[in-house]
């Protein structure tokens, strides 16, 4: 109820996933639609807890100053009595379908204080299509909507003062297909329609005539700068690798990620944008109040 059902724009995501994904678990809540939540029990927990919280359905990443002989003699000592689980590992996964769009939906709720118009377009994952094609959606979505320099805010917010708020972002380390992301939220007196008129341009311009050097390379500065810093701690780097295994990215992979980042070209960037950026991949959704003309 807190997360969810108290935020109209966490209604709108959970209908626009379901919408992208279909059948898949992806098309789901993580922790279920509410009539599941109310039918479960103790018994269940405990089930679930049973079959998945095991040794051999775990990762477990140490940083720091320890040799790999140090660290097995320690996960013997305090792991090794822990009984491995029959059921553990991954269930089957269905394989996520195209999109039969353009597909469109509309969330109306009298909470609603701001509009905004939202899109997702089904994309690949590090798992699915390799680190580099990965990254280079990533750096398409930084190119179109991370920050004030980003297409469409330049464009929407700062020149045509259409909306107090537009970007992207891209879901890329999914163990499955991931999706890349855009919003924009109109300004006083625009509706939601013209608003996703100007984004539409914006997006097919980029998706036509691609990106620019001086925009590859300002996004590639950003993007190394994230890698580097987030790999100053630690923590951050055994929660890097951890996270990474669970998506299907091998640790080989991960400690490449910098190099592929240094040598993607912006023919790459460009290709993905092409292949993505298209209507009859997506899903959009409005979120408005009641009675909006």
């Amino acid at each position: 109820r807190t997360r969810i059902e108290n935020r109209p724009i966490a209604i709108l995501g959970e209908k626009m996933s379901a919408a992208l994904y279909g059948d898949h678990p992806y098309g789901r809540p993580i922790i279920g639609w509410r009539d599941d939540i109310a039918a479960l029990d103790a018994e269940d927990a405990l089930s679930f807890y049973r079959r998945f919280y095991a040794p051999n359905n775990a990762a477990l990443v140490v940083a720091g100053d320890i040799t790999a002989p140090e660290l097995l003699d320690l996960a013997q000592q305090h792991y090794g009595a822990i009984p491995a689980a029959a059921g553990a590992g991954r269930p089957p996964r269905p394989a996520i379908a195209e999109v039969a769009g353009p597909l469109r939906l509309d969330h109306t709720d009298e909470r609603v204080a701001q509009p905004v118009v939202q899109r997702l377009y089904l994309a690949q994952s590090f798992h699915t299509a390799g680190l580099e094609e990965a990254t280079a959606i990533d750096m398409l979505a930084e190119i179109l909507g991370s920050g004030a320099t980003s297409r469409l805010y330049r464009q929407l917010v700062v020149e045509r003062q259409l909306a107090v708020s537009a970007g992207a972002w891209a879901s890329t380390d999914l163990l499955d297909r991931g999706h890349i992301g855009v919003y924009a939220v109109p300004a006083e007196g625009v509706s939601l329609q013209a608003l996703e008129a100007a984004m539409d341009e914006v997006i097919d311009t980029l998706a036509a005539d691609g990106a620019t050097d001086e925009e590859m390379e300002r996004v590639r500065r950003s993007y190394l700068a994230g890698l580097v810093y987030g790999w100053d701690d630690q923590q951050q780097q055994a929660y890097i690798y951890g996270a990474s295994w669970t998506s299907g990215i091998e640790p080989e992979d991960v400690a490449r990620w910098p190099d592929v980042v240094r040598t993607l070209e912006l023919g790459q960037v460009n290709a993905s944008a092409r292949r993505y950026l298209r209507a009859e991949n997506s899903v959009t959704g409005w979120l408005q109040p009641p009675d909006t003309p």
